[in-house]
């Protein structure tokens, strides 16, 4: 009979069968540890005490930060067709988390632009002339390799045709745009003015 480490062995019954107590040894032998698990670059084993991984244990591995992990995080030990102690699954991989690039339509980076985005990395957005800003105007890249808050998009929807009637000898007036920017046009203008809330930068005197 193959003879274990005693502190392996374990007897929930007596066994009075010779045969089937000879394949319980063999069981818990240290012939049935599977091998020590691989390091892996950028994380370790959550467990790093855990010397001895017989059949029927298992491993979880976890990334470092700004890391993300590929493959199964947890990895078994079982036995082979040969009943040899193995490793359940391929150890996995941490790879640097990355997000994709943000690209806002009618818009542009103003402020973190960069080739690759990683954790932590921020972007901050502006609008070209005539578009207005839906959504936050800076975000991060996050653990999980994606944004917070979402990539935001510059919509133009807001901006409406306004036809403004002027007759001769009115007060100046006032219009506000929806950013607040005021435009004046005067007492003495006559006719009819076609003007879009983009060009309200502009100021008449």
């Amino acid at each position: 009979m193959t003879r274990g480490n005693p502190r392996n062995w374990s007897f929930p019954f007596l066994f009075r069968d010779f045969d089937l107590l000879y394949k319980s040894c063999i069981f818990l032998s240290p012939y049935t540890v599977c091998a020590q698990p691989p390091n892996i670059s950028h994380g370790q084993p959550q467990d790093r005490s855990k010397t001895d991984f017989v059949i029927g244990s298992s491993i979880t591995y976890r990334c470092d930060r700004g890391f993300l992990i590929v493959g199964k995080a947890s990895i078994d030990c079982v036995a082979d067709e040969e009943d040899t102690p193995t490793w359940s699954e391929p150890t996995p991989q941490c790879k640097e988390t990355r997000c994709p690039s943000p690209v806002v339509a009618n818009g542009k980076v103003i402020s973190g632009s960069r080739t690759v985005y990683t954790v932590a990395n921020r972007a901050v957005f502006q609008c070209d002339p005539g578009y207005i800003l839906k959504g936050s105007e800076s975000i991060v890249c996050r653990t999980e390799g994606a944004w917070f808050p979402p990539v935001p998009i510059c919509d133009r929807s807001k901006y409406k045709q306004e036809h403004l009637s002027v007759r001769r000898n009115i007060l100046p007036q006032i219009l506000e745009t929806p950013k607040g920017l005021p435009c004046l046009f005067l007492e003495d203008y006559s006719g009819v003015l076609d003007l879009t809330l983009t060009s309200f930068f502009l100021r008449s005197a």
